[in-house]
């Protein structure tokens, strides 16, 4: 090996164990961008644009958001699709058999990764296809559904917990119901009490779920004081204060009937517990590991290039050698460094509810809508209502409302790029 291949190589590695690893968005090709807007609503051109400028990195997040507007749009078909996208994702890390089990490793920077999302995300995301699931009258796909959202909630990196996504288990119970499985449905709603006691539990007689989803998601961020420093303390945030929704239920005799929805999840419970336990810091431990880890891969990258130096003025072969072994082992450990969980990933799905309430009735196939209100927290009005569609499916009636809009604000989700990316307008390229 001769000098200057040595002094190259030496400085190569050393510029690349210096190299910041930001993830801007990339260029992707106008034909390319409109293939993949053909078809979608244009109120998500933006979001999709991003999508593919964001790649990998941010696709699951990307997915679930997408997936859940089209979800509020009607366009059940393409939000299918994206969330079985963003589950095919989830489950290579997130199922439960020995090959996901190593792909949870410990070494994983968290805001270097693919987005994977936390466990109340993930299990909302199987929360959504299971009632795409339902929309279609495919019950038996959507209790499944629901079983593997159950299974997320139980699943963090390193742990295990125990199940409490009480919305989740009920709804394994309400498809059940709707599949013609009684006693399998009825043992599912005793598991549901031991979380939720005060939801009124399906009737037998009962053929219509209602969903109403208020409130915005909860909010990821660092920690504060000196975790804040160490920037690997994840906490979170309630997004701000649920409605109430009061539902008009119209019968055959012309009469109606006003209900108030019951709570069924709190979802910034969710993301706040781990089995009901209340959390604050979930990634400990490691800076000093990875301080170690950087001070040695330093030294053995100035060890690597000063050999280099010397190799290269005498033209010795042998330091040659030495300095690219030096320069390799810098580079090893400069690299746990940089995998050490060092820094809590804050990116979030911030287009979910902060509540989702519900109710069950009989309501003949005569009702095809109901009005639902929202009221403030303290049982006021707030002078919004929404007549929403009763969707028949099998055996089965579905209602889904939402107090707020279901289609980001922001085509980016927050904290998905650099800083000086996230405010930057998404700009529709011209087809050539």
């Amino acid at each position: 090996m001769g000098k200057r291949h040595i002094l190259g190589m030496g400085l190569l590695l050393a510029a690349a164990a210096c190299a910041p690893t930001r993830e801007f968005e990339q260029t992707v090709d106008p034909g390319v961008v409109h293939a993949f807007l053909e078809g979608k609503p244009s109120v998500l051109h933006p979001h999709l644009v991003v999508t593919l400028r964001q790649g990998q990195r941010n696709r699951v997040l990307n997915d679930m958001r997408i997936g859940l507007a089209l979800f509020s749009l009607g366009q059940d078909t393409l939000a299918a699709e994206f969330f079985d996208n963003a589950l095919t994702a989830i489950e290579a890390v997130y199922a439960d058999n020995p090959e996901a089990e190593k792909a949870r490793g410990l070494f994983v920077r968290e805001v270097n990764k693919d987005f994977k999302g936390e466990p109340y995300e993930r299990a909302m995301a199987y929360y959504y296809r299971g009632l795409l699931y339902m929309r279609a009258g495919d019950y038996e796909n959507a209790h499944a559904s629901f079983t593997s959202g159950v299974l997320q909630d139980t699943m963090a990196e390193q742990e295990h917990y125990q199940a409490d996504f009480g919305l989740l288990i009920l709804l394994e119970g309400w498809a059940n119901h709707c599949h013609g499985k009684t006693a399998e449905s009825n043992d599912l709603y005793a598991d549901f009490q031991k979380h939720n006691a005060d939801f009124p539990l399906p009737a037998e007689a009962h053929n219509t779920l209602i969903l109403v989803e208020t409130g915005w998601s909860p909010v990821k961020a660092h920690g504060k004081g000196k975790e804040a420093e160490e920037r690997h303390a994840l906490r979170f945030f309630p997004g701000g204060e649920a409605e109430i929704p009061r539902l008009s239920l119209p019968s055959e005799d012309g009469k109606t009937l006003d209900v108030t929805a019951s709570a069924i999840e709190d979802v910034f419970f969710q993301a706040s517990t781990r089995g009901g336990r209340t959390f604050d810091v979930i990634l400990k431990g490691k800076a000093q590991f990875k301080e170690a880890s950087g001070a040695i891969g330093d030294a053995l990258l100035t060890a690597g290039v000063v050999t280099g130096t010397v190799a290269y003025t005498h033209d010795n072969q042998s330091a040659g050698y030495a300095a690219l072994g030096m320069l390799m082992a810098g580079l090893v450990a400069k690299g746990v460094e940089a995998a050490v969980q060092d820094e809590a990933d804050i990116r979030y799905w911030d287009n979910l509810p902060g509540t989702v309430f519900g109710h069950t009735a009989f309501l003949p196939k005569s009702v095809e809508s109901i009005d639902v209100t929202f009221l403030n927290t303290d049982g006021t009005a707030n002078g919004r209502t929404q007549t929403v569609p009763v969707v028949t499916a099998g055996a089965c009636r579905l209602v889904w409302a939402r107090s707020n809009p279901a289609v980001p604000f922001a085509p980016r989700a927050p904290f998905s790029a650099p800083e000086q990316v996230m405010s930057q307008p998404v700009a529709i390229p011209a087809r050539k």
